[in-house]
């Protein structure tokens, strides 16, 4: 009842989820073997002018969970995504879209004037897609890093939230209350499901 909106999407390869009118989804994961872990770094981040990056170690011994202190990565910037790249930096969404080195913490390349709130690597490894929510299709570009390419969409849904990708490489968007396919030769969406508001 009231107003929802999608923020995230989730492929699964369960028929049920297809072919199920059910409101009631769900899927159960079998879980392997415990097995101990040790210091594996988590990186978080808050938006906003007073947020950052910051990190923690984690470890599982098989029985407990421990965290690390956490110590901040970059602080006082919007950082409002983040996403690890291939070559191990990370990509920091927000007012302005940064690739941080996690070891050291420093800023190595900027995407100035572009708004990035979602991040989704492309199948290809070779660029990122982007968006401000619910806004133009941003094509990030890896190497050379630093610029962006906006996409206009014709179709139903001319804007979107996020994109993902099944394994065959089609994308599939959801932008608050649609979910589609997106055809990236043409830039056109083909609306799926539409939200029912109540």
């Amino acid at each position: 009842v009231g107003e929802h909106s999608i923020d995230a999407l989730f492929l699964s390869d369960s028929i049920a989820f297809v072919s199920s009118t059910s409101t009631n989804l769900s899927q159960t994961v079998a879980l392997g073997v415990a097995t101990s872990i040790g210091n594996i770094p988590v990186f978080f981040a808050m938006s906003g002018s007073s947020g950052g990056v910051s990190q923690a170690t984690i470890g599982y011994d098989g029985k407990n969970l421990t965290v690390g202190p956490i110590t901040g990565l970059i602080s006082n910037q919007d950082a409002d995504a983040l996403l690890y790249l291939p070559n191990g930096n990370l990509l920091v969404g927000g007012t302005t879209i940064r690739q941080v080195d996690p070891a050291l913490g420093n800023v190595v390349g900027t995407v100035i004037n572009t708004v990035g709130n979602k991040f989704t690597l492309d199948p290809s490894g070779d660029k990122v897609w982007t968006s401000a929510h619910r806004n133009k299709l941003v094509e990030l570009p890896l190497d050379p890093f630093g610029t962006s390419v906006v996409h206009d969409i014709t179709g139903p849904d001319t804007r979107i939230t996020q994109l993902a990708f099944d394994a065959a490489g089609n994308a599939y968007y959801v932008n608050e209350f649609n979910l589609g396919r997106l055809d990236l030769a043409t830039f056109t969406s083909t609306r799926w499901a539409r939200a029912k508001l109540a």
